[in-house]
């Protein structure tokens, strides 16, 4: 149900190689002119978070100013993964449900 019309929802397309997982596409649908946007990504579950580098820079390169991510499950894996250590997603928003606690000044953790 889309509830708020006046703000505009796009999505990416993520195709992956079936053999080594690896992400081999990412392209923006339907997505309207980003320049100086504050960009949302709202999604269920973050592990290494390399699917939302991937739509980070995706995002920055189309002109966003800032791009957040929220997710409601966040796993501890995210430490492992590149997405803390670059600018493409300027903050992470989770809840406890498997993050206890944040490591991380990028990441708000949420107790539900």
């Amino acid at each position: 149900l889309y509830l708020y019309k006046e703000v505009p929802m796009f999505y990416a397309a993520k195709k992956r190689d079936l053999q080594t997982g690896q992400i081999i596409s990412y392209d923006l649908v339907d997505a309207p002119d980003l320049t100086d946007k504050t960009v949302l990504i709202v999604d269920d579950l973050c592990s290494k978070g390399r699917t939302f580098l991937e739509a980070g820079k995706l995002l920055k390169n189309a002109g966003a100013k800032k791009v957040a991510l929220y997710v409601t499950h966040c796993e501890n894996s995210i430490y492992k993964g590149e997405l803390l250590r670059t600018d493409y997603v300027d903050h992470i928003y989770t809840t406890n449900s498997i993050l206890p606690r944040s490591e991380h000044k990028k990441i708000t953790v949420f107790n539900i």
